[in-house]
């Protein structure tokens, strides 16, 4: 019995120790990577602007990991109008956690959660069912015509959101500013496909 467990625990220390070269190697090529990354700011810029048809600024690009998933943070995100040139929201940090798994199943980038944090909004009531907000323009329940960028799209378009360090001053129609900070509010958006019965019932109607 006693090669038996001799050679067990050989085994554990050799898997041990390629778990921790792995791991080594998994912080270099985040090490290496980074540089590469901020060379190319400017076409995850264009990207962004083009996403969100509104000029989009990114301080610095980051990439680490989370086991063995990559987590790539765009650190001092502005979001610029696109007549003014001038910021018209600042997050400190966008983080984007990558899916492995899901990603190589559906053959492209698909993100396992999205957090945003480090960014003050403003919430002002105009009329009954009329609002601006910081970043997102004049905001209406029955018609959104005048959203200049979209923001609100690709935010609710992420099926699961993290708001961190989000101060909100809400300004009401006939009453005092109120003050809301969300930490580490975490949102999953499930959005369930219309049945085919359904569809074809509507599609009757309509003719």
């Amino acid at each position: 019995m006693k090669p038996l467990f001799q050679k067990i625990a050989k085994w554990f220390i050799y898997a041990f120790a390629i778990l921790i070269i792995l791991a080594a190697m998994v912080v270099s090529i985040g090490t290496l990577a980074n540089p590469y990354l901020n060379r190319h700011r400017a076409d995850f810029e264009k990207w962004a602007s083009k996403v969100l048809k509104t000029p989009v600024t990114i301080q610095k690009i980051e990439l680490s990991w989370y086991y063995y998933e990559p987590v790539i943070d765009f650190n001092g995100v502005r979001i610029l109008d696109s007549v003014t040139q001038q910021p018209t929201l600042q997050l400190a940090h966008l983080t984007i956690h990558l899916g492995i798994i899901q990603s190589i199943q559906e053959q492209r980038w698909v993100p396992d959660y999205i957090k945003i944090s480090g960014t003050e909004l403003t919430i002002q009531q105009l009329a009954k069912a009329q609002w601006k907000i910081t970043g997102f323009g004049l905001i209406h329940l029955s018609d959104n015509t005048e959203q200049p960028n979209e923001l609100i799209p690709f935010i609710l378009a992420q099926p699961h959101l993290i708001l961190d360090e989000i101060k909100i001053n809400y300004i009401p129609l006939a009453s005092s500013t109120l003050k809301i900070t969300l930490n580490k509010l975490s949102l999953k958006i499930r959005i369930k496909p219309i049945p085919s019965r359904v569809m074809q019932c509507s599609n009757k109607k309509s003719h």
